[in-house]
Formats: C-alpha cells, sequence, structure tokens
C-alpha cells in the first residue's frame, strides 16, 4: 500500500470515461474501507476493552458493570482504498474526503461507483465528512442506505451485492482473508504505530473486493450495469427475460395494486413462512428424532397456479374451491385450535377478542386479555384476519369455530405462471443441482439466487420514509393516501419497474405454509379418542423434526411419487421437459424438485421455542444449537442439549455477540493515550455482550402446564 498523498501528487488515477444512452459513466472499480478503535471513557480515563478486562480481573459481571458505568466511543485509525488494484491509504479520517474530491474533480459529469463491504457500518463516519441529505441517500432502515450520493460519486454495498462475508468472497476467489493481524480489542489511533502485517490486513480487505468486482465487471460490461442487491441481479435477468414476452411487462403493472386501499389489503393478507414448536414436546430431552425437508420449496410453489389478473372488489360471497383466488377480511367467532400445533398468528389480525390461554385456566384468563402459543392463536371468541382461500384451507384443518363471517371480498382469475419464469426458475435450480459436492460457497450462492426470485414479488411496494435529521438522528413516518398513491403510480406509469406482480408473493408463501401443514397433519395418530400430533416436534418454513416410523416413511415415499408425477403433468401443461425439474448432479443421480428429504438425524434433541433449540446428531457429538441471534459457535456453552432452559446465559466471553451503540453526533471528544485528540462526533462502538434465553410469560405458563399436566 502506498500512502494517498503519493498516489494524489503522481496524480496515478486513471479514469475510464464512457457514454451510455446519454449517461456518462466511470468504469473504474473503487473499494474504500476503514478501521475503527472502540473506546470507553470511564473517571475521564480512556479504557480499550483489554483495559477493561484486565481491570476487572476477568470477571464478567464486573466488566458488565464498568461498561455500564462508562461512555462508549469509537475513532477511525486507517482507511484505505483499492483503485483499479493500487491499494493507497490514510490515518486521520477526515483525510479521506481528499481522495473521495480528488476522484470527484477528475470525473466531473461522469458517475462513479465506490463499493463499500456493509456501507451501513461505514456511512456512520462518512456522514459526517460528507454530510448526504435528502434525496442524496435511500435508507431501508435506520443508519442502514441501501446507497448515498457525494458529488458524482455513487457509493454502494458489495455485502448486498454478494451476501457474503469477506472471508468467504475471498476464499471463493482464491485469497485468503487475513486474520489476527490487528486487535480489536486493543487502542488504536491515527497516531499509532502500525506494522507491515497491520497494513497487509488492510490491504487485503480491500484487494478481496476489487478482484470480486472484476468478476462482476466482466460479467456486466459496465459498472453502471451491476446490480445494487443479490436479489437485484435476478430482477435484472428476469426484466430482460419479461421483454421478450409480448404484453407480459403490461400485464404486470395491471395486476399491481393501484389504490392505498388495495395495497392496505394486500400487505395484510401476504405472510411469511412458519417457524414454530409443538408444546407438547417443547422442554423436553427427545431422542431419536428425525428431520425431512422439502427440496427448493418456494421455487416448487411456483409450479402451483397464481393471480393472472388485477384482484377485483365483488359484492359476492366467496366459493372458496371455484378455481379462483380470493381475499377475503374473515371474522371466525369461538375460534379454536384442533391441535398443539397452532398456525394462525396473532400479530397478523385486525382484529382479535376474548383471546384465551387455555380452557380449563380462569386465572390466566382473567389476567391476559391476548394469549398465544408463542405468537400462534389457541382460542378466541373472535378473530379478524385478511386470507387467501389457502388460507382458509389451512384453517380449517387446525381450527374448530362457531361461524365465519366475510366483510370484504377480492377476486382474481387463476392461470400458470408464464412459460419464461418458470423456464428461469428451473434453470437457476439446475444450476445449484450441479455445484452440489463441488464447490459449497458457490452453490450456496445459487441457492440464493434461486430464493431471489421470490424476492422479486414478496418485497413490499410501498416503504415507511426513513429520514435522517440535522442532528443525525432518524425519523420514520408512514406514508399517507396520497403518497402511496403516488408510488403505487409509478409502478404503472413506468412498466420497466415492475418485475414480478406482488400477488405472486402473497401465494408462493400461502401455497407453502399450507404445503408444511399438510404433511404435518399426515402424521397425525389417535391417542385417548382424540386426535393428535405428537409425532412432530418442531418445523421451520420448509422442514418437520419428529418421530417418523416405518409407517411414516412408507407415507413420505407415497407423497414424494405423487409429487414427481404431479410435477411432470403440471410442466407437460407448457411443454417444458420435465427433466429440467430433476437435473442430475455430479454423481449422476437426480434432485427431484420439491419432494421430501431426510437432512439430518437427532440423537438427542431439546426444543425451547422458534429458532431456539440444541441438539447432537449421535451419543459422541458435540452439542449444536440453533438460537436466533446467537452464532453456533456459541455452543460449546452447552454440556448437552439438556443444558438449553430459560435463563441460560451466554457471556460476553462466549456469546460470540457484539453490542452496537450508535453516537448520533455525540462521540466522546476525548484526547487518546497517545495524544491523539478525537475529532469525530459520529461514530459506532462494537463491545462484545452476554445474551440470555428468554421465555414470554404467557408461553412459559403455557409450556409449565404441558410439562406438569395432560393437556387438553
Amino acid at each position: 500500500m502506498i500512502h494517498y498523498t503519493e498516489y494524489i501528487q503522481q496524480d496515478r488515477f486513471r479514469p475510464q470515461l464512457d457514454t451510455l444512452h446519454n449517461k456518462k459513466i466511470c468504469d473504474n472499480i473503487i473499494c474504500y474501507d476503514i478501521e475503527t478503535c472502540n473506546y470507553f471513557v470511564h473517571d475521564k480515563a480512556v479504557y480499550s476493552i483489554n483495559d477493561i478486562i484486565t481491570k476487572c480481573g476477568h470477571d464478567v459481571s464486573k466488566i458488565e458493570q464498568f461498561f455500564e458505568e462508562s461512555q462508549p466511543g469509537a475513532v477511525p485509525y486507517i482507511w484505505q482504498y483499492c483503485i483499479d488494484g493500487i491499494c493507497i491509504y490514510g490515518r486521520d479520517f477526515k483525510e479521506s474526503k481528499k481522495v473521495f474530491d480528488y476522484i470527484a474533480h477528475n470525473t466531473k459529469g461522469h458517475t462513479v461507483h465506490i463499493w463499500i463491504h456493509n456501507l451501513s457500518f461505514e456511512y456512520v463516519w462518512l456522514q459526517e465528512i460528507l454530510k448526504p441529505k435528502g434525496r442524496n441517500v435511500f435508507f431501508t432502515e435506520a443508519h442502514k442506505p441501501l446507497y448515498f450520493k457525494y458529488k458524482n460519486l455513487y457509493f454502494r454495498c458489495s455485502y448486498r451485492l454478494t451476501n457474503m462475508s469477506l472471508a468467504k468472497w475471498g476464499s471463493n476467489l482464491g485469497i485468503t482473508k487475513k486474520t489476527g493481524q490487528l486487535d480489536y480489542l486493543a487502542l488504536y489511533s491515527p497516531k499509532s504505530e502500525l506494522t507491515a502485517e497491520n497494513l497487509d490486513y488492510c490491504e487485503t480487505d480491500v484487494y478481496i473486493m476489487y478482484k470480486g468486482l472484476q468478476q462482476y465487471l466482466k460479467l456486466y460490461k459496465h459498472v453502471e450495469y451491476i446490480p445494487l442487491t443479490q436479489t437485484s441481479i435476478i430482477r435484472k435477468d428476469l426484466k430482460e427475460e419479461n421483454k421478450e414476452v409480448k404484453g407480459f411487462i403490461k400485464q404486470v403493472a395491471e395486476m399491481q395494486p393501484k389504490t392505498p386501499d388495495e395495497w392496505k389489503v394486500q400487505h395484510m393478507t401476504y405472510a411469511g413462512g412458519l417457524t414454530l414448536c409443538n408444546p407438547h414436546n417443547v422442554g423436553r430431552i427427545l431422542h431419536g428424532l428425525g428431520s425431512i425437508d422439502k427440496k427448493s420449496a418456494y421455487p416448487f410453489a411456483m409450479l402451483e397456479k397464481y393471480p393472472c389478473t388485477p384482484f377485483e372488489k365483488v359484492s359476492a360471497a366467496p366459493v372458496w374451491d371455484d378455481g379462483n383466488h380470493h381475499i377475503c377480511l374473515v371474522e371466525f367467532t369461538d375460534i379454536k385450535a384442533r391441535y398443539d400445533i397452532t398456525p394462525l398468528s396473532t400479530s397478523k389480525r385486525v382484529c382479535m377478542k376474548g383471546a384465551v390461554l387455555a380452557k380449563d385456566n380462569p386465572e390466566e384468563r382473567a389476567k391476559l386479555g391476548i394469549s398465544r402459543n408463542n405468537g400462534k392463536l389457541i382460542k378466541a371468541r373472535t378473530y379478524i384476519c385478511y386470507c387467501t382461500e389457502i388460507d382458509f384451507k389451512l384453517i380449517q384443518m387446525y381450527y374448530k369455530f362457531k361461524s365465519v363471517k366475510v366483510h370484504s371480498h377480492y377476486i382474481a382469475l387463476s392461470d400458470y405462471m408464464p412459460r419464461h419464469v418458470i423456464m428461469y426458475m428451473l434453470e437457476r435450480y439446475a444450476q445449484k443441482t450441479l455445484l452440489t459436492g463441488v464447490d459449497d460457497e458457490m452453490r450456496m450462492l445459487e441457492k440464493q439466487k434461486l430464493n431471489s426470485i421470490y424476492g422479486c414479488c414478496g418485497t413490499a411496494l410501498v416503504h415507511d420514509n426513513i429520514t435522517e435529521l440535522d442532528d443525525y438522528s432518524f425519523e420514520k413516518t408512514r406514508l399517507d393516501d396520497m403518497q402511496i398513491m403516488a408510488e403505487l403510480a409509478k409502478l404503472k406509469q413506468h412498466k420497466f419497474k415492475n418485475t414480478l406482480p406482488y400477488s405472486y408473493g402473497i401465494y408462493i408463501t400461502s401455497y407453502q405454509r399450507y404445503f408444511l401443514m399438510e404433511m404435518c397433519h399426515r402424521f397425525r395418530i389417535k391417542r385417548g379418542g382424540k386426535w393428535v400430533l405428537d409425532k412432530i416436534a418442531y418445523m421451520d418454513t420448509d422442514s418437520l423434526k419428529g418421530f417418523f416410523e416405518e409407517v411414516d416413511e412408507l407415507m413420505i415415499q407415497a407423497e414424494n411419487e405423487r409429487i414427481k408425477q404431479w410435477t411432470k403433468d403440471r410442466l407437460a401443461l407448457q411443454d417444458i421437459p420435465y427433466e429440467m425439474s430433476c437435473p442430475q448432479n455430479t454423481k449422476g443421480i437426480r434432485e427431484y424438485l420439491g419432494i421430501w428429504e431426510h437432512d439430518a438425524y437427532y440423537y438427542e434433541a431439546k426444543f425451547l421455542r422458534a429458532k431456539c433449540y440444541a441438539y447432537k446428531e449421535s451419543e459422541t457429538d458435540k452439542t449444536h444449537i440453533t438460537i436466533a441471534g446467537v452464532p453456533k459457535a456459541a455452543a460449546h456453552v452447552l454440556q448437552s442439549p439438556d443444558d438449553l432452559k430459560e435463563g441460560l446465559e451466554f457471556d460476553l466471553f462466549n456469546s460470540h455477540k457484539n453490542l452496537l451503540t450508535y453516537r448520533d453526533g455525540d462521540n466522546p471528544l476525548v484526547t487518546m493515550p497517545d495524544g491523539y485528540k478525537v475529532k469525530n462526533k459520529c461514530a459506532c462502538n462494537i463491545r462484545p455482550t452476554s445474551y440470555k434465553v428468554t421465555l414470554e410469560s404467557e408461553y412459559r405458563t403455557l409450556i409449565k402446564k404441558y410439562l406438569t399436566e395432560k393437556h387438553h
């Protein structure tokens, strides 16, 4: 790496300027990164994390208390660019603006793209020196811009493009990311001496980005054409495919909601995948569990029928099985779950009254207005929600109710997705299959691309406004009806903005919830004169974990044969070769789309709540965990799955979790021990933190009831 002053003085930047469709562009690959130091101010002294650990004698509670009593702050101590393969650096953060200005001056009138890996983090610091405001920055969440602009420079996030860490990206390129050369728990400042090893670490990070982006440039020909996100890659491809089908772009635009009311109805109807435990099996040590997974579930759901016209509001009552698509506002009275597994979400309801924890629990009934099975409805006097005809079918399967009333009804005609969309999906599926066992990282990338097809129609069409104020704080506001109307009008006026209809996204997830729960329903057994689902322990979007016996294996095999035949008949309707749905992997084995496969066996497992379980795959295996928010590397805290329980704590030495504290204009402007005076008012402090497993009080009560009594 060379110092930035040498680079500028020698005028080494060689802009590659071009014009595309009357737009002036710059085709140079430019990458940027910073390294920052976290510090804590306590009794006017400045401490590093290492200092605090030593001062507190490695006592976790004392360390946590010290953190709480300190002012967290942070300072950048080195920044680096890679410009067309040349790596340059500087130390004082504000001086990095000189390079931005130098590039902007040499490319006047041309759009320049600069990539940062995890733009959200770097933006915290750059906002202070570049001051992008208003239309020059687009936020998806507070502190998380999708992009921002400064002069003619367009800052983008390479992580959103690749969905890979720098280490994974580098590995795919044959470049090993450096580790250990910088101590993230120590104090650094722009005055700190850095070794050749330190500089090599910094250089490698931006060089990985440069080499990776070279591949994208080769693929897309111009920097301008490289998509913003991974989903954008698929969206860009599909838009090109759509152009080849006469009238389809116009059809998609016509199918999108046109009024605020239509948008709100469709947005309320949309729901994601199901993840839940069977409370009958929660908190117990379970042995001999199997796990089955529906192969490429969302892509398989695309083979079903979908709305092919806009949804129109009608006054007639729905005929749920008439072959059309229905979205209805439905009111259920005296609704009650048939089984311990309860799929209806209490958060997606429009109205809910008289929901209780259990029929014979008057104390809880009096205390709680709404109670749930970890967010899922058990019983209510009134439950009102928007649902599709697929959802209604599922509700009938899993609930009993006294009456049902439809308040509003929207209907659309039905047909299969266009042939070119299905062909594109199957081609991506084949690519993923061919990489199985050959290149795990690239296979995962192809898998993400395959699932990104769903993202093209499952992304909200209207977003809340997120605005950064002058004091660096954020304000989030809902769009009013006029603003929503304006956003929806753009989709009709600028048809190229559409990829696939939003209604496709509603139904992809609706179909998959039905596939999952219908398969779960097949594992019913009769116990004490009542049908129960005790065999199932856990489910997540496209997989079931439970006790599968020989009779179940025969049922699974029969269902897979039915799926294969259905797929063959279905593809024949659009003259699509059946073989495209079952490509051969490198071992010559066919991978059938949509079938149920055994993907794991658990010698021992314990489930606590959604996204919270521990398991061993064999008697001698170590314990593994899946806990939302906790890296799998923290599993060593558990000696066995039975150690997973409410109150289990992963301390800051074991959690592998970090706590981020944003200093939005109030970073402590201290003098570092080496004499450097911190000048940046904006910062993001990162420190290790603990994590404790918790349960909602109502869910805890429910689980206790299952563990101590015969429920129902």
